[in-house]
C-alpha cells in the first residue's frame, strides 16, 4: 500500500508536465488520469490511518503515556501528517478533485522530508531515498498499482465522476 505514495510522487509531476504540451482535446484525458492518481491517494490516507491505529494500540499495550502534561504539541512534523490524511479526502468532492493547486500541496507534503535532506544533507553524495519499497517487489507493486489505477478509472466513469462528464450530482 505504501506504493501508492511512490506512484502518486512520480506520476503527478509528470501528468502536468504532459498537461503543458498536450493538444487542448487530450486535456481532459489527464485531468481525469489526475482525479484518479487523487482518489488512489485516498486509499493511501485511509491506510495511514489504519497503522497510526495500530501504532496507537501498540502504545496503549505498553503503557505509553500521551499526554504526560495534558497539552497537545503540534509541531511542523504532526500538522503535515495530518494533512497528508485529511487533504485527500477532499479528492471526494467532484469540483476538487481535478484541482492543480491541492495536488501540488499533496505532492510536497509527501516529500518535503526528501526535499529537506536534499537541501541540508552536508553529504556530498545524493542519497535520494523516496522510494522505500523493495525493488525486488518493483514489478509486483507496479503491476498492482496499474491494475488499482484502471479499476479506479472505470469506476469514477462509471459513477460519471470525470470531470468531463455531465452528472446532475
Amino acid at each position: 500500500m505504501d506504493f501508492i505514495k511512490t506512484a502518486y510522487v512520480f506520476l503527478v509531476p509528470i501528468l502536468f508536465f504532459l498537461s503543458w504540451f498536450i493538444k487542448k482535446d487530450f486535456k481532459f484525458f489527464i485531468i481525469n488520469l489526475l482525479i484518479v492518481a487523487n482518489l488512489l491517494q485516498l486509499f493511501y490516507s485511509l491506510f495511514f490511518i489504519k497503522e497510526l491505529y495500530n501504532y496507537y494500540q501498540l502504545a496503549k499495550i505498553i503503557g505509553f503515556d500521551f499526554f504526560p502534561n495534558n497539552r497537545i504539541n503540534l509541531g511542523w512534523q504532526e500538522t503535515r501528517i495530518l494533512l497528508i490524511i485529511f487533504l485527500p479526502f477532499l479528492f471526494l468532492i467532484k469540483k476538487i478533485s481535478s484541482d492543480k493547486l491541492l495536488s501540488i500541496c499533496v505532492f510536497f507534503l509527501l516529500i518535503f522530508d526528501e526535499i529537506k535532506k536534499l537541501i541540508f544533507s552536508k553529504s556530498s553524495s545524493l542519497n535520494f531515498s523516496l522510494i522505500n519499497f523493495s525493488t525486488q517487489n518493483l514489478l509486483l507493486n507496479l503491476m498492482n498499482y496499474i491494475s488499482c489505477f484502471i479499476f479506479m478509472y472505470t469506476l469514477l466513469w462509471f459513477l460519471k465522476r470525470l470531470s468531463h462528464q455531465q452528472s446532475k450530482l
